[in-house]
């Protein structure tokens, strides 16, 4: 007997009429409940499996916390990180919950608990983006933004408003669990700091918080000499949209942007894990615990565990909305479902947005879909006249965020097809062959067998679909080597790379579940219950059931059906040919599982906060230098150095001794040799042995920890008559010198206080 899809909206109640008879016709307001099934193949997740599932996770967090060392547990820390991973789940839950009662797609229906993080993102980023750019400070728009939420909420749950069905909670919860494990263990590095703050060694976090601040404090588009940045720096100011939401938590918390960085960006990861579980899902008919376990091991996986905790926050913010944007196209040209259409286009546009990459490697997925479902995408012309009023508005409020997302995605291909040097980032060297796939190890088999496993798993849904998965992984994979081929693409084909694996690896780990979900009877994953793929049986007519919009018509009656199907006895529970394909998928989820653990183990464990105890002192500094008074930063060109210029640059005219590289689009302190005051090492930040304090300083620190000490400054007068004063309340971007200077600085391989090296 074939079970019911827990995705599929529920069927129609039966009804008692007069005559003794039962009217199995669904009631006008149950028009999801016309819908035919989306999967029938689809095995139902029980209460046991999701608390299995529960289980797991958890074991897995317990074991990765038993590895730190040196835990710093605390009550309080506990508290503080609860309350703001709360602030940034209320800010995403409330528009999330009504945008997916509202707007789920109708195949979708009883998984709508799931949609609710990756619409509240969307949701969130759009409105809280209008209502920045209408000049509502930011506490003023939190507020507005979450009471028009809430009333919207109050509104879905009033009787006839939303037309979803009851949501098939035990699949829907098991998803929402290893999503939520995902995000728990990009929080275990707190406990090795033992405070909130911002993980990894990247220094694009700096960036992050230093626009985060701004935009607390003033109005997008404009200029404030009076907060840590003077302005958003022109590589980023197409990407305001996706720091309102971060901002909106941070007002919900009443903390700062360093507290708030790490719990956003756990929700963030257990976007991305949602939505590479719902796309395995969605390719291969997983049943919910499927599904969930897929989220757990890609949101967990080394890859994915590395874009949280270097951290990338505007690369995982565009895989958080691309990954639910790839599941929802599945739906929409598989199922025909326009919704679904609607849907994947809004979420691409946000990932555009927030990460102009995403948009080529979304584009080939849709179109590998496409073809393998014999299906061009569209959109009906009754949805397309609903969208056309809405354009505008688009246009009026998102229209420079995409103008210059799609100039740096043009630029990017230009350099692909070009001769011209790749843009570069802080990663120097080609990423191992496995790393993306949450393997530590460089050999070049792993990225093939992953698109194996992925192109054959998928090939059981039909020829068609398998050949054109087969033409798409060949074409990632050959890209990669020719990037490899070319002598500056490191960063561009770490990129490469991270894309890739967010879509082969999805499948193929979900490819391997459902072959060992198959080993219990039901049909093979992507065929229907005469065994026929879906796609194998040619594009529907006009005129057939499948293409008709009025399912209840064109349905034969179901005596008919059942008349025309063979008689047959239950099919075993197990059989041979169920459990050696089961037996193969489980041994290769080991042989990826047990070295992907270890890497995911290590990426946790080795993760080092990025503002340290240290530089949070320098934050505290600021307001007892005396205000307006000039700051001299003594410090390598490091992140270090970014990170102080960005918490004294609020108060203060800086200047630096060795300004970041001008092949960067930091927004950095201007050269300079004097100031009031200045800030400098005490330590060597290689070595850890005392240094010689900075040139000119004066007598002791008035300021010091172990780390850092500040000093007066004063110059001598026959220094005082030439050295220029150049601090400045603006900041630089990128830092203007003369060609090879950057290059010879960093040649001198400085650890100590630049102004003590010979040439200051």
């Amino acid at each position: 007997m074939q079970r019911a899809d827990p995705i599929a909206p529920a069927p129609p109640e039966l009804h008692e009429e007069p005559g003794g008879g039962v009217d199995t016709t669904p009631p006008a307001t149950s028009a999801a409940a016309a819908e035919p099934a989306y999967g029938p193949d689809r095995a139902a997740t029980s209460w046991l499996a999701t608390g299995l599932l529960l289980l797991a996770t958890l074991a897995l967090a317990a074991v990765f916390a038993a590895k730190l060392e040196n835990p710093q547990w605390s009550v309080n820390l506990v508290e503080q990180t609860v309350r703001a991973v709360g602030a940034a789940g209320f800010v995403l839950f409330v528009p999330g919950l009504a945008l997916a009662r509202l707007l789920t797609p109708r195949r979708l229906g009883r998984w709508w608990p799931v949609l609710i993080l990756p619409f509240g993102l969307a949701g969130s980023t759009l409105g809280l983006t209008v209502l920045a750019l209408c000049a509502l400070r930011p506490p003023v728009a939190t507020i507005v933004f979450l009471l028009l939420s809430l009333a919207l909420c109050v509104w879905t749950f009033r009787a006839g408003r939303a037309q979803v069905p009851k949501a098939d909670w035990p699949a829907s919860l098991a998803i929402l669990v290893g999503a939520g494990g995902a995000a728990l263990l990009t929080l275990l590095p707190l406990v090795h700091a033992g405070y909130l703050t911002v993980p990894g060694t990247n220094p694009d976090a700096h960036q992050v918080i230093g626009v985060a601040w701004y935009l607390q404090e003033a109005y997008p588009l404009g200029v404030h000499t009076q907060t840590a940045l003077d302005k958003i720096p022109a590589a980023w100011s197409g990407r305001i949209p996706i720091f309102h939401p971060f901002g909106a938590a941070i007002e919900v918390g009443r903390s700062g942007p360093i507290e708030m960085f790490a719990p956003f960006v756990a929700l963030l990861t257990a976007g991305a894990a949602l939505g590479a579980g719902l796309f395995a899902a969605a390719a291969h008919r997983l049943p919910g615990w499927g599904a969930g376990l897929v989220a757990l091991l890609v949101g967990g996986s080394a890859s994915v565990l590395y874009s949280a905790l270097h951290p990338y926050y505007n690369q995982l913010y565009g895989a958080a909305l691309m990954l639910p944007a790839l599941a929802l196209a599945w739906v929409w040209l598989t199922e025909d479902d326009p919704r679904a259409g609607a849907l994947t286009i809004l979420f691409l546009v946000l990932s555009l947005i927030a990460y102009p990459t995403t948009l080529p490697y979304a584009v080939l997925v849709i179109a590998a879909i496409a073809v393998g479902a014999r299906k061009r995408p569209r959109i009906p012309a009754g949805v397309r006249r609903r969208l056309r009023r809405f354009w505008p508005l688009v246009v009026l409020f998102f229209g420079i965020s995409v103008a210059g997302a799609l100039a740096k995605l043009a630029g990017v291909l230009t350099q692909f097809l070009g001769d011209t040097p790749f843009w570069q980032g802080d990663i120097n060297v080609f990423p191992p062959h496995g790393a993306a796939y949450g393997l530590a190890n460089n050999a070049w088999i792993v990225p093939v067998a992953m698109a194996a496993i992925a192109v054959l798993t998928l090939w059981r849904t039909g020829r068609r679909a398998g050949i054109a998965w087969l033409a798409l992984a060949a074409l990632l994979l050959v890209l990669d080597v020719i990037l490899r081929g070319r002598g500056t693409a490191e960063y561009v084909d770490y990129k490469h790379v991270t894309f890739t694996a967010l879509i082969l690896l999805p499948l193929a780990l979900g490819g391997l579940v459902a072959l060992v979900a198959g080993a219990r009877g039901g049909a093979a994953a992507g065929t229907s219950a005469e065994g026929v793929a879906a796609d194998d049986r040619g594009p529907a007519s006009p005129g057939s059931a499948a293409a008709s919009a009025d399912p209840a018509v064109d349905a034969p009656a179901p005596a008919a059906t059942a008349a025309a199907a063979p008689p047959a006895g239950p099919a075993p529970r197990w059989s041979a040919r169920r459990v050696v394909p089961a037996a193969l998928g489980g041994v290769l989820l080991l042989a990826w599982g047990a070295p992907a653990y270890s890497a995911s183990k290590d990426q946790v464990v080795d993760t080092n906060p990025n503002v340290t105890p240290q530089l949070f002192d320098v934050v505290r500094w600021s307001p007892q230098i005396p205000k307006g008074r000039s700051v001299l930063i003594d410090i390598p060109a490091t992140g270090t150095q970014l990170w102080a210029t960005l918490f004294l640059a609020k108060d203060h005219p800086v200047a630096t001794t060795d300004p970041v590289s001008s092949t960067t689009t930091y927004s950095v302190a201007p050269l300079g040799k004097r100031a009031d005051y200045v800030l400098g090492l005490k330590l060597d930040m290689e070595t850890g042995k005392p240094v010689p304090p900075p040139r000119w300083a004066v007598g002791r620190p008035i300021l010091q920890n172990d780390q850092f000490g500040v000093w007066r400054m004063q110059l001598p007068p026959a220094e005082d008559r030439k050295v220029p004063r150049t601090a400045s309340d603006r900041l630089v971007e990128p830092h203007p010198e003369p060609y090879g200077e950057a290059a010879r600085r960093n040649l001198l391989h400085i650890t100590g206080n630049p102004s003590r090296e010979k040439g200051f």
